[in-house]
């Protein structure tokens, strides 16, 4: 949970530039989801945010 919230965090900061780092990349591998690209990740993030209630 403490590594989804943090990674949430992380992706947040990013929103609106063209970022994609290693960090984000293997924290969403950790959490067994694996996007192609940071927009994939940011869609991931609002659905988390609406679903789980981020």
């Amino acid at each position: 949970m403490r590594t989804e919230c943090r990674l949430l965090r992380i992706l947040k900061q990013k929103v609106g530039r063209n970022e994609w780092n290693e960090e984000v990349k293997q924290a969403l591998h950790y959490m067994g989801y694996r996007p192609k690209s940071f927009l994939a990740a940011y869609e991931y993030y609002q659905y988390a945010r609406e679903v789980q209630g981020y």
